[in-house]
């Protein structure tokens, strides 16, 4: 079966942001700076919060291969208190429902961006922060924050949009599992899913499905 492009009108994923209208709540995890030793910071709190199994959501097991986008105002980031020159030392997503499987090769990448819209999968520029790792279902808790701690802090300078890329890289799959999602304007979120069609990072699967 074909893998798919989909954009929300969006948000992020929530994570402690995640990654299209993601219901990732993006929670970061900051450290150094005026915030002190270790502060946990949750963004776009005032957008709706609903939760999402769709297929390439973050946590959803029903294809081989995902991979998802969000952008994160500069001005969002600010609001919630996160201060120029912060740390960010982990982010978490919020889980929706567990999987019915471990997720493979588990990768997130981060970068600073001027950007305000996604039209396509960005290629470079990015930094990787964590994995590749193994994520058991049994590590999700419906309703609970999962944490991905970063294997060096990425310093957020202050100015820019925070863009961030989750990716998963398996061979089976299982229906189920999903985050929360936000809803803000604009498109600042896409994902695609397929069954090993194309290698990591994935960057084809956006241009083959149409966008």
């Amino acid at each position: 079966y074909p893998g798919e492009v989909s954009f929300a009108t969006p948000g992020g994923w929530e994570m402690m942001t995640s990654w299209r209208s993601l219901a990732l709540l993006l929670l970061l995890g900051l450290s150094g700076g005026v915030l002190g030793a270790q502060t946990t910071v949750e963004l776009l709190t005032s957008a709706t919060e609903t939760g999402n199994t769709n297929s390439g959501s973050p946590f959803n097991t029903y294809w081989y291969d995902t991979r998802t986008e969000a952008i994160y105002l500069a001005s969002e980031l600010t609001a919630a208190g996160v201060p120029a020159n912060a740390n960010i030392s982990a982010i978490q997503f919020k889980c929706y429902s567990p999987g019915g499987m471990t997720l493979e090769a588990v990768r997130i990448r981060v970068q600073q961006t001027s950007a305000t819209t996604l039209s396509a999968f960005t290629s470079s520029g990015w930094s990787d922060k964590y994995g590749p790792s193994t994520l058991a279902a049994a590590s999700l808790t419906a309703g609970g924050w999962y944490t991905f701690t970063f294997s060096t802090p990425f310093q957020w300078n202050g100015t820019s949009n925070l863009h961030i890329d989750y990716t998963n890289d398996g061979n089976a799959y299982v229906s189920g599992g999903g985050c929360f999602w936000r809803t803000v304007s604009g498109v600042r979120c896409g994902y695609a899913y397929n069954d090993n069609a194309y290698t990591y990072p994935f960057d084809g699967m956006w241009a083959s499905y149409g966008g």
